[in-house]
């Protein structure tokens, strides 16, 4: 229903009926604001995100730490001229995962980052730039925002297809053209004419 809405917008220039993810106005090629129902929307969605993944990472510190004392208490017990190999056994058992939470693969500020990179992409497209853009704008620092587009997995090509069918299912291009505007979101020159040969140019 949300998407429904949001689908087109009119110009803030010359009131020209557009696409509602459009940066600029194809007819008077002037910037367009973001909506603001759809950075709250955008919010929601990331803040659901982030307090599951905040919730789940709690449970499983607690695992290593509980696990980790029957076994020191059963080692202390053991004789220590009869049982040293397996007291070392022991020992080096409860250290095996502490390699994987030691080495964090990324900050909270990446996995935020990435996580609302992953939130755009599920309901418009973007350039690889645009998105890291996108991300600052949010207030990512431009680190966490380049390290999100590159975890992110899209495919950059089939980002600009979907761009080029959206334009076109509110306005009417050339190949010129449409490849033109795709540009200026920030795909390269390959990719927007992949983008516009997608749709059928």
């Amino acid at each position: 229903m949300a998407k429904e809405t949001s689908a087109t917008k009119l110009c803030k220039h010359c009131k020209t009926e557009i696409a509602s993810d459009a940066k600029i106005c194809p007819n008077c090629k002037k910037k367009q604001g973001m909506s603001g129902c759809l950075v709250i929307i955008i919010l929601i969605i990331a803040l659901g995100i982030i307090g599951s993944m905040l919730g789940g990472g709690e449970d499983d510190k607690s695992k290593p730490a509980s696990s980790s004392q029957p076994q020191q208490t059963q080692s202390g017990d053991t004789n220590k001229d009869e049982n040293t190999n397996e007291g070392t056994a022991k020992d080096e058992q409860p250290n095996e995962p502490a390699p994987e939470e030691a080495q964090p693969s990324e900050t909270m500020g990446q996995r935020n980052a990435r996580s609302k990179a992953d939130s755009y992409l599920s309901f418009t497209a973007f350039s690889y730039s645009g998105l890291i853009e996108q991300l600052e704008f949010e207030g990512f620092s431009t680190e966490e925002a380049t390290y999100a587009a590159d975890q992110c997995g899209a495919d950059w090509n089939e980002q600009a297809a979907k761009k080029a069918e959206s334009y076109l299912s509110i306005s009417s291009f050339s190949r010129s053209g449409l490849i033109e505007q795709l540009q200026f979101e920030g795909f390269t020159t390959e990719q927007a004419e992949h983008g516009a040969t997608a749709v059928g140019y």
